[in-house]
């Protein structure tokens, strides 16, 4: 304690801090009687529950979390296509090395390992899609998710590779042919 006074001193304000702090914690225990707010709030909310409300809520739940599921999606596509890259530049490497590799074999591979992202943003999709006329329209902002919609298409359009593209705009061909004929 003489040899370090300003440690000890520290220490000491510790030591004062974490007793207080405990003895306050107490304090205020014995004054809110913390089990019976609790039991009401509890109560409060069982009461509050309805059928109505359920049927407000979890189409509204299950639109917006779907919705940022695709968004997650999307994003772990960007993230995946400079994989894809990188693998392409590693498979044209390793064929001067190794002429006997199939490569068509070996993409085919990773294209079937790297689908994860793909399959949930369809499942996705399919939970919009179903959920959106079940939910209440005035709780969606139905012109700021479409241009939020707008914004990733075009820029995933925009990040895919010449062939991939050439199978994109030909879908989305086909999508507009089809909804315009009914």
């Amino acid at each position: 304690m003489l040899q370090y006074p300003l440690h000890a001193i520290v220490e000491m304000k510790e030591h004062l801090v974490d007793w207080a702090s405990r003895a306050g914690v107490q304090w205020l225990s014995t004054i809110i009687p913390t089990q019976h707010v609790n039991a009401l709030i509890f109560f409060f909310i069982i009461s509050s529950l309805t059928v109505d409300l359920f049927a407000f809520v979890i189409p509204l739940l299950v639109f917006y979390l779907s919705f940022i599921s695709m968004i997650i999606c999307t994003l772990r596509v960007f993230k995946s296509s400079k994989t894809w890259e990188n693998f392409s530049a590693l498979t044209s490497l390793l064929t001067r090395f190794e002429p006997g590799l199939d490569v068509e074999q070996a993409e085919t591979n990773f294209g079937w390992n790297n689908l994860e992202p793909y399959l949930y943003f369809i499942v996705s999709v399919f939970f919009v899609i179903f959920s959106f006329p079940v939910a209440d329209k005035g709780w969606i902002p139905c012109s700021e998710l479409s241009t939020v919609a707008i914004f990733f298409t075009a820029v995933s359009y925009k990040s895919l590779s010449p062939t991939a593209a050439t199978y994109a705009r030909r879908a989305m061909v086909i999508e507009v042919r089809g909804g315009t004929q009914h």
